[in-house]
């Protein structure tokens, strides 16, 4: 009897977390699919437990995914500046966006299984929301900007229960960010006006920095579950937690390294740089380059704001940043070497490094 090979890829076995060579063998015997597809699925699962160690993004599949996306830009405009042509008013052109980017997954994300359409019309459709709250309150006092900012959360939530693109957990993650520091008195302020180095320091009196700490523990505590739940990284959690990592380490950075920076005194720039270690240890932990990236960009974005003065301390942290991207594998598996045998450690991608220096239990 023949089944086709990706509905025997797909299909999950209720109580077992992966598809073993014993399952298959058996479903071989029970002539469920013939000794052929049996060996090849075997190949199929060893070479991806042999993977090299590197993390998926996932942001298109191909050019034919940019044209798509392309066109939906050029479509999606004509249609709202048509409907607001021929109304003249607010709500038809806002509604005709809405309408596009809440209709249009249905095909391209969920049928098509296209990447970059569904964060095209994700975009699309936060700025519909947006435009429409806008249209009703008017005012974006600190009051206004914690009901939008919880509207828009929701509204992106239920977007994201609906069709499914990771990329929403980033956008939902900002509006989240919003409401939190909507709570900050004046927030615009500080920000716009006063020093970020008391705005967001630890040690400067305010609100922010403890809002912003708390939210990048939060979505990166929502992206390890995420993490947990797809530790091999071939599913949509891998891709939820990648937007949720972008998001959580720019703003742990922007708390820890402006504490730093505050503290410092002479030696602020290097206690700033000092204070992302622990910072990409976690990431070589965790094994997200991307945890890594965001929190080093934002930290040299911070760091080049002396760099008349430091410039040698910003070249110390790409060579550092450097060495640690090259050497990635092994230096996770000295890691997992050292590291007790804590159970949770287990949950995470595995250790797929060649030499096998890494802790067995969780070599792949």
């Amino acid at each position: 009897m023949q089944i086709r090979r990706f509905t025997i890829i797909r299909c999950r076995i209720p109580g077992k977390p992966n598809l073993t060579e014993d399952d298959i063998r058996a479903a071989c015997d029970a002539d469920i699919i013939d000794a052929k597809t049996a060996e090849q699925l075997n190949a199929f699962i060893r070479s991806r437990r042999s993977r090299t160690d590197d993390e998926p993004v996932r942001v298109f599949s191909g050019f034919a995914e940019i044209f798509v996306s392309l066109g939906l830009v050029i479509a999606i405009i004509g249609a709202t500046t048509l409907s607001w042509g021929n109304s003249e008013g607010f709500w038809p052109p806002v509604l005709t966006l809405a309408v596009c980017c809440a209709l249009l997954p249905v095909y391209f994300v969920k049928r098509k299984r296209m990447v970059l359409p569904g964060i095209v019309l994700a975009i699309g459709w936060s700025i519909a929301v947006a435009l429409c709250i806008n249209h009703l309150l008017g005012d974006w006092q600190n009051d206004h900007l914690r009901f939008v900012a919880l509207m828009m959360a929701a509204a992106l939530v239920a977007w994201y229960a609906v069709h499914k693109v990771p990329f929403t957990l980033f956008l939902t993650s900002m509006a989240v960010l919003a409401f939190l520091l909507s709570f900050v008195p004046d927030i615009e302020n500080p920000i716009l006006v006063q020093d970020w180095k008391t705005a967001f320091s630890l040690t400067g009196g305010t609100t922010a920095p403890f809002l912003t700490l708390l939210f990048g523990i939060g979505a990166t505590t929502a992206a390890m579950l995420f993490d947990f739940a797809d530790p091999r990284r071939i599913g949509n959690a891998s891709a939820c937690a990648f937007w949720l990592h972008l998001a959580a380490a720019p703003a742990i950075v922007n708390t820890v390294a402006w504490t730093a920076w505050s503290s410092g005194g002479n030696w602020a720039a290097l206690f700033t740089a000092m204070a992302l270690v622990p910072i990409l240890l976690f990431a070589l932990l965790i094994d997200r380059r991307s945890f890594a990236a965001a929190g080093t960009i934002w930290g040299g974005v911070l760091l080049a704001q002396v760099f008349d003065q430091n410039a040698w301390i910003l070249l110390v942290l790409g060579l550092a940043v450097v060495l640690l991207a090259t050497f990635w594998s092994g230096l996770r598996s000295m890691m997992f070497a050292a590291l007790p045998d804590w159970s949770w450690l287990g949950r995470l991608t595995p250790v797929t490094d060649t030499s096998r220096a890494g802790n067995k239990r969780n070599l792949a």
